[in-house]
């Protein structure tokens, strides 16, 4: 919802919200609205294809759709693209980031099961349970530091200090970096 509310606001765009999601609804809302960008969350996308193949509707105003909150299935993107003939950009972050670190930058080469490289100013790393920074390819937990990441949660020392360390927020999440840069979520150990 933030994501949509400030790029719609920055960029003067028109923002289209339903007040609880309902797949067959937000199908007609694109093809009648002509919408071009799709925000939502995996299980969004699922639901979607299943609605679609039965809706008759012209979707192909739609041109780039963002997931975030959870890894997107590469079978679920797949599909998804070569049903609405659109991009399926991916997306990372949480409440504490404002709420994105990374994401599939467009124009960038995609990977599978990829959540997509920092945003400007975000500096994202893996580390053990000692804090050291792992080798590429090798899991460990996400860190995240920049101009996004929050203060502190108000009024909750004992509960900020576990989770930021000199600026570094400890994300609680699994991940893995490839040579290029690109971050992969292999769990979460939040609850």
């Amino acid at each position: 919802m933030t994501c949509g509310l400030l790029a719609s606001i920055s960029t003067g765009a028109t923002l289209l919200l339903v007040p609880r999601y309902d797949s067959r609804r937000a199908l007609e809302m694109i093809a009648t609205e002509q919408v071009t960008v799709f925000e939502g969350v995996p299980s969004m996308f699922t639901s979607m294809l299943t609605a679609a193949d039965h809706s008759g509707l012209d979707f192909s105003s739609l041109r780039t759709c963002i997931a975030a909150g959870a890894a997107m299935p590469a079978d679920v993107r797949r599909r998804f693209e070569n049903r609405f003939g659109c991009t399926v950009l991916e997306e990372y972050g949480l409440s504490e980031t404002s709420p994105v670190a990374c994401l599939t930058h467009p124009g960038d080469t995609r990977r599978v099961g990829s959540l997509g490289r920092p945003i400007d100013g975000v500096e994202i790393c893996v580390v053990d349970d000692k804090g050291c920074e792992v080798p590429v390819g090798v899991a460990g937990e996400i860190q995240i530091r920049g101009h996004n990441v929050m203060k502190g949660y108000s009024n909750l020392p004992e509960a900020t200090e576990p989770d930021l360390s000199e600026g570094w927020l400890a994300t609680g999440d699994t991940g893995r970096v490839d040579v290029d840069g690109h971050f992969f979520l292999v769990d979460s150990k939040k609850t």
